[in-house]
């Protein structure tokens, strides 16, 4: 196994400590990388005080935890790595939230997003499953894979666009939402160059709209790449769920109608799998 490339954004300099304990469940070998919207000597020395051979790096407070994570994609060479771990602060939300129909409220969405990592034994499980099985490009929790179809239009849109300007294919995918994964860094070579070139807006105008899509693009190079995102949670657990339950309403909810678009810019709404409507996006 080659390194690890590990970064972390820590917009919430007061939740540092949990991605610190996040970070040294990774015991092999590794580069970590630190972004920061802000100079916080503070900060930066606690980092230090933990991983001394941390880079640290300020970055423009745009594209939320995603543009920190292109710059340092473009910082790097990913030939060295064989896998890529990418972290990120998160408040606790509503006791109420849910996310895409799952409830996932308070402090719970957070640790969902985290739980691949959250201890030794779950980040070498998930280390182990995709060591074991090549066709497995990315691990997270159970409850934070989602499928495509849960995109709205203006996204769905967007994503077109992008497929079609890079000359990529379009194919079915799921995602990780939240961002909080362990990958193959192979899986993410085809962004070097391109994100970086993306606009994310300003520090007073952080539109979310671009990070929803790279979001899910990021799901999709997986799929591209001839893999899948597989989770660690049993089956045995994951049928226990309500959650599970939930996903597999909406998938037979997904089959039953359906809207698509595809790589050159078409929206089709199915109906048992028949186009029922077509229109040109834009």
């Amino acid at each position: 196994m080659k390194k690890i490339l590990i970064h972390a954004h820590i917009f919430y300099a007061d939740m540092w400590e949990q991605v610190a304990s996040c970070i040294s469940n990774v015991h092999e070998n590794s580069d970590i990388y630190v972004t920061l919207v802000e100079k916080n000597e503070e900060l930066q020395d606690r980092v230090l005080a933990r991983f001394p051979d941390a880079h640290i790096v300020v970055v423009e407070n745009v594209g939320f935890d995603v543009a920190p994570f292109a710059k340092i994609l473009d910082t790097v060479e990913l030939a060295d790595y064989s896998y890529i771990v990418k972290l990120h602060t998160k408040r606790n939300v509503k006791a109420d939230e849910r996310i895409l129909g799952v409830e996932l409220g308070g402090s719970l969405w957070r640790e969902k997003l985290l739980s691949f990592i959250s201890s030794r034994e779950s980040f070498v499980e998930a280390l182990t499953l995709m060591e074991k099985k090549p066709d497995i490009g990315m691990v997270a929790d159970d409850d934070v894979i989602f499928g495509s179809f849960l995109t709205d239009h203006k996204t769905y849109y967007d994503i077109s666009e992008f497929l079609k300007k890079s000359g990529w294919r379009a194919c079915r995918y799921s995602y990780a939402a939240g961002t909080m994964f362990v990958a193959r860094a192979s899986c993410f070579r085809a962004f070097k160059g391109i994100l970086q070139s993306m606009d994310f807006g300003t520090s007073e105008n952080r539109s979310p709209q671009l990070a929803h899509v790279l979001e899910r693009l990021f799901g999709y190079t997986v799929y591209a790449s001839g893999m899948h995102i597989a989770s660690t949670t049993p089956l045995s657990r994951r049928l226990m769920k309500g959650s599970t339950y939930q996903k597999a309403f909406r998938s037979i909810l997904h089959y039953v109608f359906r809207k698509e678009a595809t790589a050159d810019g078409k929206l089709i709404v199915r109906l048992m799998g028949l186009p029922i409507y077509r229109r040109i996006c834009g």
